[in-house]
């Protein structure tokens, strides 16, 4: 299946762009591995300072008391049941447990105990010498505002669940003054409670007594207001409705609306004459008028209509008649406007003279029906009256009598509903400081501060470090991911063996590094297909072949190698690439296509005194730069001495003639070019190519420059393959399924040291 040019749409930058989140365990535990130290560091500092924190923390001893809360409030309904249990209220027990901690109950217990004397207090400067001398209120007052302040930071309330049982714990550095305190907590909250209870029965009895005197007022406020009524009605009897203003009304109302219908009659008359058009009204309402004006104007239509037969349009007589035909008219119309508008007259008047007889009839029988019903209003408010005098009396005897019964079961409501049902006692041992509890809250937050600090490194950390973080971030197809060959050999990060520098061209944002000098016994990346078959190394070479060869379904026999900076390993790539195409059995060349720092001939072993740069320069033949490798089926073109203007030879019409004519010879053509982000020679070469493939350097590239190096090549019309990530190391990278070497390491590998030893043409994979 052909893969789209990358950049050529919109979407697929949109998809790998758009920073959507994916949860790996795997990949976190691998962030972890690689900073595995820092972790152990911020742990080590944390048991530092939870030792620290044992040393200079004093000694705090604790101490409780338990107490028990029962569920009632007194009730003013009476009977035996004074107490009413608020079982169903939960905030009782919240609200008791605020009071515990509050500055109230915290300013009792400093007066209770009378704080302000005890020794512990004056010894640790609590206390002025202006407030222990007592000379005013306000001083006293501070004092025990600053007591109460200060014990309240040491009391602890913890219900015990399931119970109504509640303990009362006090921390302090004086185990004496703990347990004190704790007590002092237990009684002022019962004190409180019973003065509570106290407050609320007086505040119950007098609400009884209120709502006493109130109905007492109001039964005499009705029993004045009946009186009132039958001054001034005369009515006595429920059933003293008149008859006569009963028919009275009845017949008022049928005369209403006689009338109503009187002018809903004249009404539509009116709006009827109003909305006609004025000939049809006239007709109407005026026949022999309107006959009468017609008669003239059909006279001398008739007339007219004879004689324009006769005569000619513009004779005399037809003028003259047709002058008197239009003023005719007119008259007829002004007097069938005339006639319209006097009939229209005469409905309205007929309309306004029915709807004022309407409105006087209706006002005669609203004011026979307003007389009617105040005279009706003041038998039913005596009636209502009387039902109300009865109602309050019976109230009245149950508030009295519940008066009577709360009274005689108050006597003994000054008992608390909260007892002491565990004194505290002062306690033998500390609470605090605890070795093990400090160095495990100290490791705790070491290792949150390690992980914290790892998340950040990675975070600022933008370089590409995973297969799957390519592939995720990027969208681009992953060809191979080429395990770090140094990474078990202790070489450290940059184990591929070359560690050279491009002299041109380099990112703003990155320090020159100086050139790496390889240790005699470090295993060097460059034809390791070729060297040692049967290594991991070699086999993810092999598979980027396999995965190069299955990218497309067009031909694919030219295929460019670039990257986005140098030093990231497309040369190696390049070589190891047309290696493996050439252990196919396939003839191969590789052409150094970096006419800036060619690097193919050193890999190679071949000389550079003649290649690419002179033949596009006309100097040689097709097969003068073209050399036989020590790899069977492999051929190589190196770049030739330095040209002056190697964009402007590789744009040449020779350098694509060259191309059609390896394309014609041989089966496979492996281009290595310089960086995309250095020079534009990338994109020439890429254009020309079947496709191409971008190398980056794991956890040296970022994902910036990555996506700088593919649009680039985008726009170029280049089609990119996809990526090969080289110098990945797959035991640090453990999310990354799929890409690790481990199963192949373990199945028919061979040791190192004898493939080293062995003939590099033995045991060659094709």
């Amino acid at each position: 299946m052909d893969q789209p040019l990358l950049g050529s749409t919109s979407q697929p930058q949109q998809l790998a762009d758009d920073g959507s989140f994916e949860f790996d365990p795997a990949e976190y535990w691998a962030m972890l591995r690689r900073h595995w130290l820092t972790v152990i560091a911020a742990a080590l500092l944390g048991l530092a300072w939870g030792f620290v924190q044992f040393i200079n923390t004093p000694e705090t001893f604790r101490t409780s008391t338990r107490v028990q809360i029962e569920r009632r409030v007194p009730s003013p309904l009476g009977g035996q049941n004074v107490w009413m249990q608020s079982l169903w209220n939960p905030e009782f027990y919240p609200t008791q447990y605020e009071i515990l901690k509050g500055a109230g109950l915290a300013l009792k217990v400093v007066e209770n105990l009378k704080l302000w004397e005890d020794p512990y207090y004056e010894t640790a400067g609590a206390l002025s010498s202006s407030s222990t001398s007592g000379n005013t209120a306000e001083d006293d007052n501070r004092m025990k505002l600053s007591l109460a302040g200060r014990i309240r930071g040491g009391v602890e309330i913890r219900p015990v669940r399931g119970t109504s049982l509640v303990d009362i714990s006090y921390r302090a550095r004086n185990a004496d003054l703990a347990a004190k305190l704790a007590n002092g907590y237990a009684q002022a909250f019962i004190n409180q409670n019973r003065t509570d209870q106290e407050s609320a029965a007086s505040h119950i009895s007098t609400q009884l007594e209120t709502e006493i005197q109130s109905a007492e007022a109001q039964i005499r406020k009705d029993e004045q207001r009946i009186y009132e009524l039958a001054d001034r009605t005369g009515l006595l009897a429920p059933n003293a409705t008149s008859e006569v203003q009963d028919s009275r009304v009845a017949a008022a109302n049928d005369q209403l609306s006689s009338a109503e219908q009187r002018r809903i009659a004249a009404q539509s008359e009116y709006n009827s004459k109003r909305n006609q058009q004025p000939m049809a009204v006239a007709q109407v309402s005026a026949p022999l008028e309107f006959n009468t004006a017609r008669s003239k104007l059909t006279e001398l239509e008739a007339e007219y209509d004879s004689k324009k037969d006769v005569y000619l349009d513009d004779s005399q007589v037809i003028l003259q008649l047709r002058s008197a035909l239009d003023a005719e008219r007119k008259r007829f119309e002004t007097a069938v406007t005339n006639l319209a508008n006097r009939a229209v007259n005469e409905a309205r008047g007929k309309y306004e003279q029915a709807q004022r007889e309407e409105q006087t009839l209706s006002n005669r029988y609203q004011s026979l029906r307003r007389s009617a019903r105040a005279s009706q209003v003041d038998v039913n408010e005596t009636d209502n009256l009387r039902d109300s005098i009865a109602a309050q009396r019976g109230t009245l005897t149950q508030l009295r009598l519940r008066q009577q019964e709360f009274n005689v079961a108050n006597r003994n409501a000054g008992e608390s509903s909260i007892r002491q049902i565990a004194e505290a006692y002062p306690p033998g041992s500390p609470v605090s400081p605890q070795l093990r509890s400090e160095l495990t809250a100290g490791l705790a937050l070491g290792l949150m501060l390690g992980i914290g600090l790892v998340l950040l490194l990675e975070l600022l950390d933008r370089t590409v470090k995973t297969p799957g973080e390519l592939e995720r971030r990027l969208n681009l197809p992953i060809l191979a991911a080429i395990p770090d060959i140094a990474a078990k050999r202790g070489y450290g990060r940059y184990g591929y063996g070359y560690g050279y520098g491009y002299g041109y061209g380099r990112s703003s944002s990155r320090k020159p590094k100086k050139r790496r000098v390889k240790k005699p016994d470090e295993p060097s990346i460059d034809l390791i297909p070729f060297r040692k078959p049967r290594i991991a190394v070699s086999e993810a070479y092999r598979g980027l072949r396999t995965n190069l060869l299955l990218s497309t379904a067009d031909e694919l026999k030219v295929v460019a190698v670039t990257s986005s900076f140098p030093s990231e390993g497309k040369t190696a790539t390049t070589t190891n690439l047309a290696t493996v195409l050439a252990q196919l059995g396939k003839k191969t060349l590789v052409i150094d296509g970096d006419l800036r720092k060619a690097r193919i001939h050193e890999v190679l072993k071949i000389s550079n005194r003649s290649g690419l740069v002179n033949y596009l320069v006309g100097a040689q033949p097709i097969e003068n730069v073209v050399l036989a490798t020590q790899v069977d089926n492999l051929f190589a073109a190196p770049a030739g001495p330095a040209p002056p203007n190697p964009s402007e030879l590789l744009a040449s019409a020779r350098m694509e003639h060259f191309l059609n004519e390896a394309r014609k010879a041989f089966d496979f053509v492996v281009i290595d070019t310089p960086p995309v982000l250095a020079v534009t020679d990338a994109a020439i070469l890429g254009s020309l190519a079947d496709g191409l493939v971008i190398t980056c350097r794991a956890g040296r590239v970022t994902r910036d420059e990555l996506r700088s190096c593919r649009d680039r090549l985008s726009m170029g019309g280049v089609k990119i393959l996809g990526a090969v990530l080289n110098c990945f190391r797959p035991h640090a990278s453990r999310g990354e399924r799929g890409y690790s070497t481990y199963h192949y390491e373990t199945y028919g590998h061979d040791d190192d040291t004898d493939m080293y030893d062995s003939d590099p043409r033995q045991g060659e994979v094709a």
